[in-house]
């Protein structure tokens, strides 16, 4: 393949994750982007989707990339990254039951989930106190399939509120190119 755009940049070994020595491309070449496009994200947008729609070929999904070099991947330019953060609000459903043993049972639980990386209450409100409480939820959507809200139900909350973070909305610069 004599037109790759990794066909110059040196190999290089070096430890991967686990020690082992491995071959790999020095570091991708990247082009001086002075992107005149922005294209808004929308839910559900894919990167070779919004390449075929700008560059008329879904296989230039790499210049949009390029383009954009505060993120680390296309999947997480496009918010589809595995690891998503949920913010719920939630109070104990029973009113009558002392909430601090409740939620301390709640956030052991949360935590010792298979995919869940981080239970963290962004409230100040002492757990003792029977108000709600706002919790952000890290996890691996891959191996967390089951709603969040419907396992606070399970422990004996009521979820008032929740989102999941995504990129909708937000720009991304799209390169000149030929189309």
């Amino acid at each position: 393949m004599t037109d790759s755009r990794y066909r110059t940049p040196p190999h290089v070994t070096g430890p991967d994750a686990h020690g082992r020595i491995t071959l790999a491309v020095d570091a991708r070449p990247l082009p001086s982007a002075h992107g005149t496009y922005h294209h808004i994200l929308s839910d559900g947008d894919r990167i070779d989707a919004v390449a075929a729609k700008y560059y008329g070929d879904p296989l230039a999904w790499w210049r949009i990339s390029d383009a954009n070099p505060e993120t680390l991947s296309p999947w997480t330019l496009f918010g589809v990254e595995p690891l998503v953060t949920a913010t719920l609000t939630a109070v104990p459903a029973d009113t009558r039951s002392k909430p601090e043993p409740l939620w301390t049972a709640l956030l052991t639980e949360l935590g010792a989930l298979p995919g869940v990386e981080t239970v963290t209450v962004e409230d100040d409100e002492p757990l003792r106190s029977g108000g709600p409480h706002r919790l952000r939820i890290t996890y691996n959507r891959l191996t967390r399939t089951e709603p969040l809200s419907r396992l606070l139900a399970t422990a004996g909350f009521t979820v008032l509120d929740s989102a999941v973070s995504t990129r909708a909305g937000k720009a991304v610069v799209i390169p000149p190119g030929e189309r």
